[in-house]
């Protein structure tokens, strides 16, 4: 798996679901680097709760743990229920290690991620062409305690860039369209 990092055109974050979500937890922070967990109100973004997960982050050794799972972003990945699974070999197999980077980007320098790329579901089912962003959740701005993730699914199973397949876009910071 090859994750590659930097200014790329996926830096626009293209989902309008995705920006619904990012512009919620943008005006949710207000001052602060990343808002708080219980600033964060389900009610005030129903449309995107199926495509939400909500993710701990664990320290020494840096670890994360599903915490909620919306049903459309599960089925996305998997069959099975992810909450309370750990984000790791266990879960994702090769592809592990990829995520644990792109989380571990968030919770190190508190700031979002936004990737897209190609994944193959947990059960083995066709390659899903995906869209995500990742959010810093904390009640300081020293320590990021959750992630707050958006995932879409951006072109039908089956139908993965050749050039993509095992690879995943991550831009440094999310752009919202102009």
């Amino acid at each position: 798996m090859r994750v590659l990092v930097g200014p790329a055109k996926s830096q626009v974050i293209a989902d309008p679901i995705l920006v619904e979500l990012y512009r919620y937890w943008d005006a949710r922070r207000g001052d602060r680097l990343f808002p708080s967990r219980t600033a964060i109100d389900p009610s005030e973004i129903k449309r995107c709760l199926s495509r939400l997960m909500l993710v701990d982050v664990f320290r020494e050794p840096l670890r994360f743990r599903y915490r909620l799972v919306g049903t459309a972003a599960s089925s996305l990945i998997s069959k099975g229920e992810l909450t309370g699974k750990w984000i790791n070999r266990d879960t994702y197999g090769d592809f592990a290690a990829s995520l644990q980077d792109m989380y571990g980007r968030v919770a190190q320098y508190g700031r979002p991620v936004h990737g897209s790329g190609n994944l193959r579901e947990l059960d083995g089912r066709a390659w899903v062409n995906v869209e995500n962003v990742l959010m810093p959740l904390g009640d300081s701005d020293d320590l990021v305690t959750m992630v707050m993730v958006g995932i879409v699914q951006t072109r039908r199973a089956g139908q993965a860039d050749a050039q993509s397949i095992e690879s995943w876009l991550v831009a440094s910071e999310p752009l919202l369209p102009t």
